[in-house]
């Protein structure tokens, strides 16, 4: 089988580093597997890759963004030209050249039940039409949960049969750092706080954390630390900040370079992840990877992902959310069962089941 990987958004950093561990776990398999593997990306993400043995990089005459024209020239100049047997498109911006079969990984719904997650209009027209082509045209979906499997049947109608769920896994990195301090000098963190990894859109309900912790007794001790490019559009997060005075005590990180992301969930007393939607959640096996506590929001699948290694909470009830912050940090029991629990978990999530399955599901899709 000659398998075409989109691969221009290596550079991401949630689609990308899916893409770099399919890549890069595939390729010793090659040999064995009966696929030939030809990776379609930039000039210059090669760098995000690994040395590959038995997979082919091709590049665009020039960079090709995506969610544009020229992606669907470049696309289908060089589909015509490599004739594969099968595409994998790792989102929703497809090629609209209908004769190559393709698989399409659709990771949540976020731009169709949150269009503010949009820039404009006019980027809101076109996810929804081209999240409900690639539906439509792919062979079958892959997507990252059950939960954002029911979402695809329930608001987009598709067939349950057409749809695959492949859990994302958890770098091995992700483990506990000594001595984390000295990595993180460089961002100015304090020496005791409270983590939130993730943007800053309006489902993450960073304002519904920063409520909680104002309210709770580790604010005397712990501050917020806030990691994520900042986004200054997000007017309530601010605002949150201000109604409860807490300039001094919520510190935004900017952007954290991914190779010290385990020493910043070590150093914390604990990861809060109270989004209100997530296709899957991946900090908080990240976070159980490196020893963290974990608190998250009983939303969408993230009590799919943390099972029982995590404290459940209503992210609308404040007060229950500020007393679940003061147990976790201060019961010494419950942080060494969130730990061990944690860590089983975390197991439960490789990148070589997830790109055996991957595998499994480009051989149906040609069946």
């Amino acid at each position: 089988m000659k398998l075409f990987i989109d691969a221009r958004m290596l550079g991401n950093s949630g689609i990308g580093r899916y893409l770099q561990n399919i890549i890069e776990k595939m390729d010793p398999l090659v040999p064995e597997i009966d696929i030939q593997p030809t990776v379609f990306l930039n000039s210059g993400d090669e760098k995000y890759l690994g040395p590959l043995d038995h997979t082919s990089l091709v590049y665009p005459l020039s960079h090709t963004n995506i969610y544009g024209l020229k992606e669907q020239i470049m696309l289908t100049y060089y589909l015509s030209a490599w004739k594969p047997d099968l595409v994998h498109f790792p989102n929703f911006n497809v090629s609209l050249k209908k004769k190559f079969p393709f698989v399409v990984t659709i990771h949540d719904l976020i731009y169709l039940k949150y269009p503010g997650a949009c820039p404009n209009i006019v980027a809101r027209f076109y996810a929804a039409f081209m999240i409900g082509f690639a539906c439509r045209q792919a062979k079958l979906i892959i997507t990252d949960s059950q939960y954002s499997k029911q979402d695809l049947m329930n608001t987009i109608h598709v067939p349950e049969a057409k749809i695959r769920v492949i859990y994302p896994a958890v770098d091995p990195k992700y483990q506990p750092v000594k001595n984390p301090r000295s990595q993180l000098e460089k961002y100015d963190l304090p020496e005791k706080y409270i983590l939130y990894v993730g943007n800053h859109e309006k489902r993450k309900n960073i304002p519904g954390l920063i409520a909680a912790f104002g309210q709770s007794q580790a604010i005397k001790e712990y501050q917020l630390v806030i990691a994520g490019k900042k986004d200054l559009r997000r007017k309530e997060i601010y605002q949150a900040i201000k109604d409860y005075q807490l300039a001094e005590k919520v510190h935004f990180t900017g952007y954290i370079r991914e190779e010290d992301l385990p020493a910043l969930y070590t150093q914390a007393g604990l990861l809060a992840f109270p989004s209100s939607y997530e296709g899957f959640g991946l900090p908080i096996l990240e976070a159980m990877g490196c020893g963290t506590p974990v608190i998250c929001s009983k939303a969408a699948s993230l009590p799919e992902v943390s099972g029982e290694a995590a404290v459940i909470i209503d992210p609308a009830d404040t007060a229950g959310f500020a007393k679940a912050i003061d147990t976790v940090l201060t019961e010494q029991d419950l942080r060494q069962q969130l730990q061990a629990k944690g860590f089983q978990r975390v197991k439960q999530f490789t990148w070589d089941t997830t790109v055996k399955e991957h595998i499994k599901i480009y051989k149906e899709a040609l069946a």
